[in-house]
Formats: structure tokens, sequence, C-alpha cells
């Protein structure tokens, strides 16, 4: 049985024990690196919910991060000396007798043994085909006039990106789609719920001709273990395009994000109440949707930072400093 498995079909057990402490696990889940700095300042923030809740969102992340992240989960739990002595009841859930550790990512075998045959549809149509498996929101696209090696290994490709769908959180696809703004139009990123939506309309763009593009997106978002999966499953692709697309203001402005504690961007968003207004910032739950909104008011472009500049010198000279170097490497 999987790491991840193991952690779902013991779920529920692990978010009731851990519980009685969240604060304890939380803080060895951050000292493991399970969670980044901006995971742990989001769990840590939450204050509305009761312990358990906190640990169901703990686990929940742990979940979404793949199968060795899980594994490294229940090593934790079943090897730290405080954890083992603060939650003794862990000892009496099947967490498996010999501890996980990463194994090589396979290549799923096709679905049903049979690889997926392309459909006729007219040139208007999406050039890839991105199905969760389960007969919803399919999007089929093209494959005729390929040769049979190259759909084959299309359809494969297809697949590693529904893989990595199935592993972004939320806040994650939002992170994407806000890279993506210089790509993608607002109006269409506005409509995009799950990250397959993402895919397909950077592959309308070529942006998913080669990997160069995604991985660049998943690098940011610190998502390495997808890379690994992404570089496993779709074998030597063509480097079409390998040029830079991604831009180093959408990355800038991710690492501030990135960086912000849950205090700083309260306080940000007080900075900016007069410039962007109550009504819109009371819908700005990140730091992400706070620069949304600064570019809509044409505050913050990527040739004109002055603003940001000079709210974060405000707020913290770290953060500030981050655009700085910004404008200096243009």
């Amino acid at each position: 049985m999987s790491a991840k498995a193991t952690v779902r079909r013991n779920k529920t057990a692990i978010q009731t024990i851990l519980s009685g402490d969240y604060r304890l696990i939380l803080n060895k889940v951050y000292e493991k690196e399970l969670i980044n700095q901006r995971e742990y300042n989001s769990l840590k923030s939450i204050n509305r919910e009761d312990a358990e809740g906190h640990v169901i969102e703990l686990v929940d992340k742990i979940m979404n991060k793949g199968d060795d992240t899980c594994g490294a989960f229940l090593n934790l739990l079943q090897t730290d000396e405080d954890i083992k002595s603060t939650f003794p009841q862990l000892k009496d859930l099947q967490l498996n007798e010999a501890l996980f550790v990463p194994r090589p990512v396979e290549i799923s075998p096709p679905h049903n043994g049979v690889e997926s045959k392309g459909i006729q549809h007219d040139s208007s149509q999406r050039e890839t085909m991105f199905d969760d498996g389960k007969g919803k929101g399919a999007q089929h696209v093209t494959h005729s006039f390929q040769p049979c090696s190259k759909r084959s290994r299309s359809t494969k490709n297809i697949r590693t990106l529904l893989d990595i769908n199935n592993e972004l959180e939320s806040s994650e696809v939002a992170a994407l789609c806000f890279l993506c703004s210089d790509v993608v139009s607002r109006k269409h990123l506005e409509e995009i719920r799950q990250a397959k939506d993402l895919f397909s309309r950077l592959s309308e763009k070529g942006l998913l001709e080669n990997n160069t593009f995604l991985k660049e997106l998943l690098h940011t978002i610190h998502r390495e273990d997808l890379i690994i999966r992404l570089e496993a499953h779709s074998g030597n692709l063509e480097e079409t395009d390998a040029r830079r697309v991604l831009s180093n203001f959408r990355i800038m402005l991710y690492k501030i994000y990135d960086d912000m504690t849950v205090d700083g961007l309260e306080s940000m968003k007080l900075l900016l109440m007069s410039k962007l207004g109550k009504r819109h910032l009371d819908h700005c739950k990140t730091a992400l949707d706070v620069f949304a909104e600064m570019e809509k008011k044409e505050l913050i472009s990527d040739t004109h930072v002055d603003e940001l500049y000079d709210v974060l010198l405000k707020l913290d000279a770290k953060l500030a400093k981050t655009v700085k170097h910004y404008t200096m490497s243009r």
C-alpha cells in the first residue's frame, strides 16, 4: 500500500489523535520541511476553528503533496520521540511496520489497459484532451493525422497533467493563474477552478508543447515533486520553443507573496485602503489578490513598481529589497 493510501486509510484517527496538540505537530512538519513558510503561516493563522480543524487542514495539505511527502509524514509520526511521547495512541494505528522511503515515480498504465484513441474534431477545438477518467468535464481534441507513437506519447502526457491537476490544491491553482496573467486573458483566468482548465488554456497558446513553461511554473510555487513526476512521465519531448515566457515581474510578485506573513498582508491592505477601497480589499484573501487589484487600478506594472516599493518599505525592508532587486535587473 502506498504512503498516501495509508494516510487516507488512517486519516480520521490521525486527525483525532494529533488534535491533542496541533501546535506541536505543525511545528514538527515545518521543521522537517514538509510544508513551506507560507503554508506554515496560513495554518498557524487559522483562528476560527477548533484544534481538530487545524489538523484536518494540515493532513489535507500533506496528502495533496503526494506519496513521498506522505511517506515522510508517516516516518515522522513513527520515529520522532516528542511525537511518540505526546501521542502514544499512534502506536495502535496500522501505519506499516516498515518505514516509508521515496520510490521512483512509475508511469501509470493506460486506462483499462488500452491507449485512448484520438477523436477527430474541427480545427477550432483545443489541442489536448483533459479527461479526469470519471466522464466529467472531458475536453477532447484531435490527435488525428499524428503518427501512432506521437499520439501514444501525447495521451501519456495528458494523463500526467491530470495527475498533476489532482495533486494541486486550490491556493496553488490560484497562484498558477496569477503567474499566467501575461499569457492568458483575465476573463479566461476568472473561469478557471482546476489546474486542468488552466492547462487547456496554456495548450491553446502552444505553451505545453514541451515542459519548459510548466516546469518553470511548478518550480516557482515550490512543487519540485511534480516536476520530477512530469519529467518521469513525459519522456523526451521536443524542445520546440525553450525561451523563457514566465515574466520576472510575476516571479517577483510571487516571491513577495510567498514571504509575506499574515500580519504583513493585513498591514499592506490597510496602507492601500485609500487607493483600492475597502470593498475591493475585503475580497482579497492573499497578497496575490491585492497585487491583481493594484494592476487593475494601474498602480503597478512590469515597468512601474514604485508604489509597491513604497508600501513594502513601510512593512518589511526584506520584501522591499525584493522589488529593488527586480528594478535593478531589468
